[in-house]
């Protein structure tokens, strides 16, 4: 269990673990014949929980969202990880490199990262350095891959530092 500024991280609740596996299938690319759900009500019940137990999800969710979802999905890791920046980052990492997805997916997007996936994710707001910067805590030993390319990333685009 993590305590960061009064915010217990444990697992998700079981509600937020339902709005993570919405989220996923809402997010997605496109597919013919597919019905898409909207994600934005997903994603402020996300956001208005606060719970950083979904931050592991929420960033593999988010790296692999249609580019369309991928500017609102950043957001929300953003808003969630707020209070943990900065001091309580190095609890998060240890919970994180410990933890386990709530989806029930053989293919957990949180492990599924993948150094491509970082070279590909665009680098536009504060809040995709943010998810960059939480994809170094990855536990894989593709860990220092993902790091070096999400610094390579954030050297590039100094002015989005403040």
């Amino acid at each position: 269990m993590l305590v960061a500024a009064r915010i217990r991280v444990n697992y998700p609740t079981e509600g937020r673990a339902q709005l993570l596996r919405q989220l996923r299938e809402a997010v997605k690319p496109a597919r013919l014949f597919r019905a898409r759900q909207d994600p934005i009500p997903l994603l402020v019940a996300l956001t208005e929980a606060g719970e950083p137990s979904v931050l592991r999800d929420l960033i593999g969710i988010t790296m692999e969202a249609d580019p369309e979802w991928q500017l609102e999905c950043a957001r929300a890791v953003f808003v969630i990880a707020e209070p943990l920046l900065p001091d309580r980052l190095p609890d998060w990492d240890e919970w994180v490199r410990r933890s386990w997805s709530v989806l029930v997916h053989p293919d957990d997007p949180w492990r599924n990262l993948k150094p491509r996936m970082i070279d590909e994710f665009p680098l536009n707001t504060p809040d995709d350095l943010i998810v960059l910067g939480l994809c170094a805590s990855h536990q894989d030993a593709l860990s220092a891959k993902l790091q070096s390319g999400a610094l390579r990333k954030v050297q590039i685009a100094p002015n989005l530092v403040s």
